[in-house]
This record gives structure tokens, sequence and C-alpha cells, in this order.
């Protein structure tokens, strides 16, 4: 789906209480409102970001330097 066909989906003002419910109702996308109040959905990470977090979680602080 589109973004634009997203868009007319939504109503033109979101509130807590809805940002709850499109967050449980979809758990596959970040849903985040900015100190400006802008809405944006993040799409879930690829397979590429989920090896570097790995990697990255398996290095201990020391072998940084």
């Amino acid at each position: 789906m589109s973004a634009e066909a997203v868009g007319r989906q939504m109503p033109t003002v979101i509130t807590l209480d809805d940002l709850t419910t499109m967050m449980a109702e979809d758990e596959h996308h970040r849903y985040e409102i900015s100190p400006e109040a802008v809405l944006s959905v993040d799409p879930p990470a690829g397979y590429m970001q989920a090896i570097i977090a790995t990697r990255l979680t398996g290095l201990s602080p020391m072998s940084c330097w």
C-alpha cells in the first residue's frame, strides 16, 4: 500500500489512544509522534540491520577501543 493511500485512511488528528491502538494492531511497524506532533511510521528492520544489531550486542565495551 502506498503512503498516499495510507494517508487518506488516517484521521487528521491522532490521539495517544489512537497511537496505542495502532501499535497494538500492527506489531511490525514502529509508530512515533515527534515533539513537533508529526507522526512517523517506520517499517520493520531489514535482514542486514538484524545482523549488525546482533554483532553489536556481542561486542564488549572494551573491544571497541
